[in-house]
């Protein structure tokens, strides 16, 4: 399911004592994307975590925002299931992870800057509902790149120019296209 919290209000108005969360979507695969996975020298795909959620919540620094990925929570878990339910992955969202996204595939694929060898990372929607929701991948891209402009200025949204904020993200999705992992090739290049 898919969920927006209200939005400008929210990103404005977040207590840096209390995280947030701004969005939601559960019903996804996770992937960890780079040339060189389990030893194989091409464009690789390796499935982390498949069903997965993706968040972006605020943080406890004021204008500083996460990217979050959750493994869905089963209701019947045993104590033998795997140690993954209880992971949690945080992203920092900032122009550095090259954020982006696929509008066929409704994904989102950003770098992975701590290991700074060309890899990083995609989320794929896999629940049908999402995929019916026309303009999701855009609608997502816009607050992640919104969130990035907080950090970047130190400034909540509403008190910077709705202008300067507009050009920011339509600046931010050209040069997600010209980035986006140029030493990998596109994402339907992966193994999977």
């Amino acid at each position: 399911m898919f969920l927006f919290k209200s939005l400008g209000k929210l990103l404005a108005t977040t207590s840096p004592s209390s995280p947030t969360d701004i969005l939601e979507i559960t019903g996804g695969s996770w992937y960890r994307l780079g040339k060189q996975i389990n030893n194989v020298e091409s464009p690789q795909r390796e499935l982390i975590l498949s069903g997965a959620n993706f968040i972006v919540r605020s943080s406890t620094v004021p204008h500083h925002y996460l990217l979050s990925i959750t493994p869905v929570r089963n209701e019947n878990k045993t104590n033998d299931d795997d140690d993954l339910e209880e992971e949690e992955w945080n992203f920092l969202l900032d122009e550095e992870i090259h954020f982006g996204i696929n509008e066929q595939e409704y994904s989102f694929h950003w770098d992975n800057i701590e290991k700074n060898d060309g890899s990083g990372f995609e989320f794929v929607v896999t629940d049908p509902k999402i995929k019916n929701s026309p303009g999701l991948v855009n609608s997502v891209q816009d607050v992640i790149f919104q969130c990035m402009y907080e950090r970047k200025t130190g400034q909540a949204h509403l008190d910077i120019a709705e202008k300067s904020v507009r050009e920011y993200i339509a600046y931010m999705k050209e040069k997600s296209k010209k980035t986006r992992h140029s030493s990998l090739g596109s994402s339907s290049n992966y193994v999977r």
